[in-house]
């Protein structure tokens, strides 16, 4: 899935700067056409937007819609806070009023997951094996990036060819 979203920007994007040529023009303007009205909810989805982001092949160079990046970063943070277990309780604090009294002055830090990701989209790392170093980036980026098998998409093809129900051996 990571690469669905870059590869069809980039082909919209190779598209696009052939359309000064006048012989091809039509048949390009058409390609976009038909590209942006199958593909527009795809570049829109925010979990293909994030399983973008989380391949490192691609991460944030793929696009230049800042507001499409932005959704899918804010997605993969919020699926990141989902997967960082709480903290448990310290030792030695026993009563929830002393709690609650050492609890009212902590400064919050900056959230974990936003940490974690700027490291990941900062880092050189362009290989899916170094992802050691992120164990929640990897386990996100393995649920966005897996998809469910299903024959759908290849009964859809074949229903609309009419090859439906029809033998195609010859005896």
């Amino acid at each position: 899935m990571g690469y669905l979203a870059p590869t069809i920007t980039i082909l919209r994007d190779k598209l696009s700067k052939k359309l000064d040529i006048p012989v091809t023009k039509p048949l390009v303007q058409e390609l976009l056409n038909g590209i942006d009205k199958r593909f527009d909810s795809i570049l829109n989805d925010k979990k293909i937007i994030a399983a973008a982001i989380l391949h490192p092949k691609f991460k944030e160079s793929w696009s230049t819609d800042c507001d499409g990046i932005e959704r899918g970063i804010s997605f993969t943070i919020e699926k990141l806070e989902g997967l960082v277990e709480p903290v448990a309780d310290e030792p030695g604090q026993s009563s929830s009023e002393d709690q609650d009294e050492t609890d009212f002055f902590q400064v919050k830090n900056r959230r974990p997951s936003d940490c974690t990701l700027k490291s990941f989209l900062e880092s050189p790392v362009e290989k899916l094996c170094d992802y050691a170093r992120w164990p929640l980036l990897r386990k996100l980026f393995i649920e966005l990036n897996t998809p469910l098998p299903a024959s759908a998409a290849c009964e859809r093809l074949f229903s609309a060819g009419g090859l439906i129900f029809r033998p195609h051996a010859q005896a």
